[in-house]
């Protein structure tokens, strides 16, 4: 029916100078912005943690106010709330500590020379499992500061 012949050459047009300087621009941009996830998930880490810090403040000025009026809360989602939080808060601080990777610093990527039993990292698998490392710490920390906002809803809910 229709075979392709292996023997004959794909006929193809030559890549212009303005393609090929578009094309290292774009992988040379993509490259950077591969090496400055990490910072940004460590910009994000330090606005989360000031947001937990914050609430934690807040929430125990209002308890304090709230127990001032003999106004009964439920203890028990008092208590979890703040568990959630701190652990929050622990999960946070979890994800500005540094991992130690052993890297070859003279791989950008890996080839053919390199097999993937060898443990040792390229550069760019290092930047890929640092942003992996630091986003599964920070998505760890939001659920339980989101699961300490839950509790203050119940809390507040079965009081009324």
């Amino acid at each position: 029916m229709g075979v392709l012949m292996m023997s004959e050459p794909r006929k193809t047009l030559p890549v212009s100078e303005t393609d090929k300087l578009f094309d290292e621009v774009y992988r040379k941009a993509f490259a950077e912005e591969l090496t400055k996830q990490p910072e940004r998930f460590d910009e994000l880490s330090k606005a989360l943690f000031t947001i937990e810090l914050g609430s934690l403040s807040v929430y125990t000025l209002l308890l304090k106010f709230l127990i001032k009026q003999y106004i009964t809360l439920f203890w028990p989602f008092v208590v979890i709330t703040y568990v959630c939080w701190i652990i929050a808060m622990i999960w946070t601080l979890k994800g500005f500590m540094p991992k130690e990777y052993a890297v070859l610093g003279s791989q950008t990527q890996r080839g053919e020379v390199l097999s993937f039993e060898d443990k040792k990292l390229t550069i760019a698998e290092f930047y890929q499992a640092v942003t992996e490392h630091k986003k599964a710490k920070l998505f760890t920390a939001i659920k339980w500061f989101v699961a300490g906002l839950l509790c203050i809803f119940i809390s507040l809910i079965v009081n009324i």
